[in-house]
């Protein structure tokens, strides 16, 4: 069994100011997940048990003839408290939820979801676990809050909110101009293949 990710990627000025952001929190030596991870959009995150990457790739490919470059609204910090998937406390930038990032994620869940192994997972509930069940992921649809995570650490709440405001106000628009798509094993994302998106005609 593998796990594959497929993210948005941002540009390059933002990429390096979030990179300082999970700097910042690294610096701290508090227990953590996250923080070396590369800086993306997560749009879908699944478990298959398919041994031939070329149909995975293949469907990759296929999705950059539906989708286009996209402005990205970066909004405020989020703080997921207690996340269920790693029990800490996770740091994340919003990103403002219109149609055009919503058509992203549906056309790689619609590519991909074949593939998904769609096992229950008991520590979800509600909408969460009922998009597991459908798709192999819990984040897909109304209930996704599209985000870029800087990192999710052993620390209060209030002592997230302390660093926070040592830091960058990130309110801007950017642009999301590539697709990747890693194999991840022990938390160590691998590349691929990346997509170059065009710009809307």
């Amino acid at each position: 069994m593998s796990k594959y990710g497929i993210f948005l990627m941002c540009n390059e000025e933002i990429t390096k100011k979030i990179n300082d952001f999970k700097k910042h929190f690294l610096s701290l030596n508090v227990n953590n997940n996250y923080l070396d991870h590369p800086v993306h959009v997560s749009l879908y995150v699944f478990e298959s048990n398919t041994t031939n990457n070329d149909k995975l790739i293949e469907s990759f490919q296929g999705i950059e003839k539906t989708i286009n470059k996209i402005n990205l609204k970066l909004t405020d910090w989020i703080l997921f408290e207690n996340d269920i998937l790693t029990g800490l406390n996770t740091i994340c930038i919003g990103i403002k939820k219109v149609e055009s990032i919503e058509f992203i994620q549906d056309q790689v869940i619609q590519s991909f979801k074949s593939f998904a192994i769609k096992d229950k997972n008991d520590k979800l509930e509600n909408e969460y676990a009922k998009s597991q069940e459908k798709y192999g992921y819990p984040f897909v649809g109304k209930h996704w809050i599209p985000h870029i995570t800087v990192g999710s650490v052993d620390l209060a709440k209030s002592k997230i909110e302390e660093e926070i405001k040592k830091l960058e106000n990130i309110n801007i628009t950017t642009k999301a101009d590539s697709l990747h798509f890693y194999e991840i094993k022990n938390e160590k994302h691998k590349l691929i293949k990346k997509l170059k998106l065009h710009e809307n005609n």
